[in-house]
């Protein structure tokens, strides 16, 4: 999510991370993480296969997708009406969460932030 402050209030914009890892990827990801991480022996681990890509390069691609993914973002819960919003670098160097409580049929919302250590 992206956050908008403007006077009187935040706009929130989900899924606006082109970037950000996606399901599908996530899922690929640990299908293909055994072929990194149980080569047996470290020798084996650091000697090349010859059809071989260079790992590193997929292990930095998936930590910039996840950092995108986790950095701001936005968890709906259908019931109750609420929304959680996660910073994991407020500007007060801690992660930070708000709750986001929808009253639907008054069309009004009520906020509660907290610090997380």
């Amino acid at each position: 999510m992206t956050l908008i402050p403007q006077e009187g209030g935040t706009i929130v914009n989900g899924n606006t991370k082109p970037n950000a890892l996606t399901r599908s990827e996530a899922e690929s990801m640990w299908a293909n993480s055994g072929a990194f991480l149980h080569r047996l022996t470290v020798k084996k681990f650091f000697t090349p296969e010859a059809d071989e890509a260079n790992p590193w390069a997929y292990v930095d691609t998936q930590v910039s997708k996840i950092r995108d993914l986790l950095t701001d973002h936005i968890i709906a819960i259908p019931n109750p009406e609420r929304a959680l919003l996660v910073a994991l670098y407020a500007p007060n160097g801690k992660a930070r969460a708000s709750f986001f409580d929808f009253d639907l049929v008054n069309k009004r919302a009520s906020v509660k932030t907290t610090s997380i250590r």
